[in-house]
C-alpha cells in the first residue's frame, strides 16, 4: 500500500483505502480500480492524495529498505512500550502487514 499524490495516481490502479471527504463521507469505496474520469472527479472534489494498492510509484526522496531494516525500526518504535500487552499486540499486527507488504512486493 502506498500513499501517492493524485497528480501521480493513473488508470488501473487500486484504491487500497476509500477516499473520503473532510465530512467523513466515503467518496469511493476501497478496492475501486481507477479510471480518467474517477481521478478527474476527485481532482474536482479538492482530494490531493490517494492510498494505492501495491507500492507503484517511486517517489523521490522514499527508499526501498530490506525487511530486516524495516522489522528493526518498528522493534525501536514500540521499545519504550513493550510492558503493556496491548501495545505488545499492536505492534505484532504491525509485524504481520510489513511481512505480509514485503512478500507481496517480492513476487
Amino acid at each position: 500500500m502506498q500513499r501517492i499524490p493524485l497528480e501521480r495516481a493513473g488508470e488501473q490502479m487500486k484504491l487500497a483505502k476509500a477516499v473520503v471527504n473532510d465530512n467523513g463521507i466515503t467518496l469511493i469505496g476501497e478496492g475501486t480500480e481507477l479510471t480518467r474520469a474517477l481521478i478527474e472527479r476527485l481532482r474536482n472534489l479538492g482530494i490531493r492524495e490517494i492510498t494505492v494498492q501495491g507500492h507503484p510509484l517511486k517517489i523521490e526522496g522514499e527508499e526501498d529498505k530490506p525487511l530486516s531494516l524495516l522489522e528493526k525500526e518498528l522493534e525501536d518504535r514500540f521499545r519504550p512500550t513493550q510492558s503493556n500487552p496491548l501495545m505488545r499486540q499492536v505492534k505484532e499486527i504491525f509485524l504481520k502487514e510489513l511481512r505480509f507488504w514485503a512478500e507481496g512486493k517480492e513476487q
